[in-house]
């Protein structure tokens, strides 16, 4: 079974020919059981799930970078100051 939009089903346009084509390529791909489709059809969970956490991940590091760069700056006074009260 092909799902086509109106529009392509019914034009006889080469762009409208084309999209069939394609639609037609992924329908003997799924009856014929061709690996690299079911493969990649595995992969969209996988895929979803980054998509939904990339931002969330994002702005999590911006935190984790700017805290991290926080204490390198509070340990960098640290070995400052020690190093003044070593010279003494």
């Amino acid at each position: 079974m092909l799902s086509l939009s109106d529009a392509t089903y019914s034009s006889s346009s080469i762009a409208a020919v084309g999209v069939a084509a394609h639609e037609t390529g992924h329908a003997i791909q799924h009856n014929t059981g061709y690996f690299p489709l079911s493969f990649r059809r595995s992969l969209v969970p996988v895929a979803n799930l980054g998509s939904r956490l990339g931002p969330l991940m994002a702005v999590a590091m911006t935190y984790v970078a700017s805290a991290l760069s926080a204490v390198g700056s509070f340990l960098r006074l640290l070995l400052i100051t020690n190093s003044r009260r070593r010279r003494r």
